[in-house]
């Protein structure tokens, strides 16, 4: 073999070797991946939510650019912290603990349920965001509809709208310290993503006193709503008339 032809074969070999090492390396890089998770709890609808990507320590943090992606599309939302669109999406890059973090601003339904992918080099990471009911939260738009009536004087009805909701609220009542849930009944139905909840509550007085203090408190995840409304008795109540009946027979009682 001349020894311009075994030259030729070296460089070849040298080239071949470099590429499968670079391509090892990459496998490697692959192998070790990146990882986004959702970093913020609770998830409220119209507040700012953060989503976390670890970057591989081997290759941390010059060597490839970073990237979020975003939609059923997976479109650019962030290359090297310049956003597609600054109001929406912005990234806060640490290079000491490897983490990328997306802030998506005011988080609205167009947000979940899609696919989120962190890329940097050859690594890469996508899964759904899914809005699940222990990690997302929408609160009710104020203010809250409430209509109460008082039926002959002793049966009370509430009607309330508690619209958009999540997850689904749990609901108690009460009248001054009195307990009245085992009166209040839940109805809801399920719009787009979120609930549409009616309470419901009728309850009859056993007491004379017809000035009360409604409250009722609904757990919306870790959000405690109150409702409180003053309730007052017909004139022409039986109730009213008891009421009113004690309080002749007082003063007449004092004047004799």
């Amino acid at each position: 073999m001349s020894g311009s032809l075994q030259r030729r074969l070296y460089r070849k070999l040298g080239v071949y070797l470099i590429v499968l090492h670079l391509l090892t390396y990459d496998v490697t890089v692959a192998g070790e991946g990146v990882a986004w998770s959702l970093q913020t709890n609770p998830a409220v609808f119209g507040k700012d939510i953060v989503l976390e990507c670890k970057l591989p320590s081997s290759t941390c943090c010059d060597r490839y650019t970073r990237r979020w992606l975003g939609g059923k599309n997976l479109h650019l939302l962030i290359m090297d912290g310049t956003s597609s669109e600054p109001d929406k999406y912005s990234e806060l890059f640490d290079k000491e603990t490897r983490s990328s973090k997306l802030t998506i601003h005011r988080l609205d339904s167009k947000d979940v349920n899609i696919p989120y992918q962190c890329i940097y080099g050859f690594s890469k990471d996508v899964k759904i965001l899914n809005m699940t009911e222990d990690r997302f939260e929408y609160y009710p738009v104020e203010p809250i509809y409430v209509n109460i009536t008082v039926d002959n004087g002793n049966v009370l009805q509430v009607n309330a709208a508690l619209k958009p909701v999540f997850p689904q609220p749990k609901c108690n009542a009460s009248i001054d310290e009195g307990d009245i849930s085992q009166s209040l009944r839940v109805s809801k139905i399920m719009k787009d993503l979120f609930y549409e909840v009616i309470i419901h509550i009728r309850y009859t007085f056993t007491s004379s006193i017809c000035a009360n203090l409604l409250n009722i408190t609904c757990q919306i995840g870790t959000f405690m709503l109150e409702i409180k409304r003053n309730i007052t008795c017909r004139s022409d109540s039986p109730v009213n008339g008891e009421h009113r009946n004690r309080k002749n027979m007082q003063e007449y009682s004092n004047v004799t």
